[in-house]
């Protein structure tokens, strides 16, 4: 299952540094301004860097549950 792989990989490399938020506390272009801020500070802190694949599958799952995704509440 992609949504449950993206949800997981989502408590593996990001809830390692921070709190996870709530995919729908930003819009979708917030997520993708967000995940790439947060793709350099990895970088500048040592920490391995989102892969492509990792951060394409991050911003499917974050999109789909933005504030402005759509759907029921």
């Amino acid at each position: 299952m992609p949504a449950r792989r993206a949800r997981s990989s989502t408590q593996t490399r990001c809830g390692t540094c921070h709190p996870l938020h709530e995919p729908r506390a930003l819009t979708a272009a917030m997520w993708e301004i967000q995940v790439d801020k947060m793709r350099e500070t990895m970088r500048r802190r040592g920490v391995r860097p989102l892969t492509d694949e990792e951060q394409a599958l991050l911003l499917t799952y974050l999109r789909a549950h933005a504030t402005d995704a759509g759907g029921p509440s």
